[in-house]
């Protein structure tokens, strides 16, 4: 039998613990025996903390779950490139929607979904720092987007080249306040419906890789 408990705080995860524990002492006089949940051990079995899989292990599966956490540091560096181009594939759909003069978030959302996927792709691993990279990533690379969105509509309304529209929109946007405030408020749009449309993934990813936490004893 199992029995999934959620706490909001460590003093509620004391008070579980305890009445677990007396109940676990009651169940043992009538004659049931503590085993470890991963290999029903009967033997010496102590509570502990797996990757955030809380329960009852023995010392052979505790120290294999250990050495497995030792060797999947993963790769940081790796990581982050990966998410740089995990992140393109956002920063593509978000140039192709504003050629239909729409700023839409879902291209915010694509942008951190592929953005977190490239850095566990490449970085052999899902943790907050990755959450948090995507995340920096994705804020730069909407700029990125916004220039470039710009800079191919130009292109397709005056049939310029890229250097020559980029050059035209830079001398654009020196000289003109309107189209300076055209562009900020295009951007707050752009961040606000991003921010809108990822913030669910965003929590909710960043809850998850923050339960893989170390493996230790409680």
């Amino acid at each position: 039998m199992k029995i999934h408990l959620k706490v909001k705080n460590a003093q509620d995860g004391q008070k579980i613990y305890r009445v677990v524990d007396e109940m676990s002492q009651s169940l043992q006089t009538l004659g049931f025996q503590n085993c470890c949940q991963t290999c029903e051990n009967q033997g010496m079995v102590f509570p502990a903390s797996i990757k955030g899989n809380q329960g009852i292990f023995c010392d052979t599966c505790f120290n294999k779950a250990l050495q497995e956490s030792g060797s999947s540091s993963g790769n940081f560096g790796l990581g982050v490139v990966g998410a740089i181009l995990g992140s393109l594939i956002g920063v593509a759909a978000w140039v192709g929607i504003y050629q239909l003069n729409i700023i839409a978030g879902i291209a915010g959302f694509l942008m951190f979904y592929f953005s977190f996927k490239g850095y566990e792709l490449l970085g052999k691993k899902k943790d907050k720092k990755g959450v948090i990279v995507s995340l920096v990533i994705c804020i730069v690379m909407v700029l990125v987007a916004e220039f470039l969105g710009i800079v191919i509509a130009i292109m397709r309304e005056l049939n310029f080249s890229f250097s020559n529209a980029a050059a035209f929109f830079e001398v654009s946007l020196r000289d003109s306040a309107e189209i300076k405030l055209e562009l900020i408020k295009e951007l707050m749009i752009g961040y606000g419906l991003m921010i809108v449309a990822t913030y669910s993934s965003a929590r909710q990813t960043f809850k998850e890789v923050g339960n893989d936490k170390d493996t230790v004893r409680l």
